[in-house]
């Protein structure tokens, strides 16, 4: 997606990895950005770029935004390009086939109480609960590009899965290394 140094969408290009096809771009993507949004802030300065993640209505998206700048490099920059992927159905299988775990992202507007979750943790937090003997659920929080508690990435494991194997299960996710 293109932005203008004022906020308002120049383009919207979506492309379905499954069909190998153009599709309607997101639609809770398409409205103009506000002054106030991380996203349209990246326009102020070079380095002002953003990545993260995002709950939408249409789902879990990992997204990065980045100002265009001029060839010169000394104007400010004249516009925004946000470029995301889908983390759907098919990149969780992916990952859940590279860790040998299932991997599950929920929102985290969901009812999680009867999963473990306590009102109040800190994003970045882990909890788990005993599934039986063998095995457990795993959970941790993530914050969105906004800086709100937007999804839980939950893992199904064996009882041997310790902390220090969440870093790669959040990196295999979103890349970036969380410990």
């Amino acid at each position: 997606m293109l932005y203008d140094a004022h906020g308002e969408l120049l383009l919207a290009r979506a492309y379905d990895l499954q069909s190998g096809e153009w599709m309607e771009p997101p639609l809770s993507l398409l409205e103009p950005l506000d002054p106030a949004n991380p996203l349209s802030q990246v326009n102020t300065a070079p380095a002002a770029a953003k990545s993260g993640l995002l709950w939408l209505p249409e789902g879990a998206l990992m997204l990065a935004a980045a100002p265009i700048l001029p060839s010169s490099l000394e104007n400010p920059p004249i516009g925004t390009l946000l470029i995301g992927r889908w983390l759907d159905e098919d990149y969780l299988a992916d990952l859940s086939s590279l860790t040998g775990h299932p991997i599950e992202l929920l929102p985290a507007s969901s009812d999680l109480s009867e999963l473990g979750w306590q009102p109040g943790l800190p994003t970045g937090d882990y909890w788990s609960r005993p599934l039986d003997e063998q095995s457990i659920d795993g959970f941790a929080a993530f914050e969105d590009i906004y800086g709100d508690r937007s999804l839980i990435l939950r893992v199904r494991t064996h009882a041997r899965f310790t902390r220090a194997d969440w870093p790669v299960c959040a990196f295999l996710l979103t890349g970036w290394p969380r410990c």
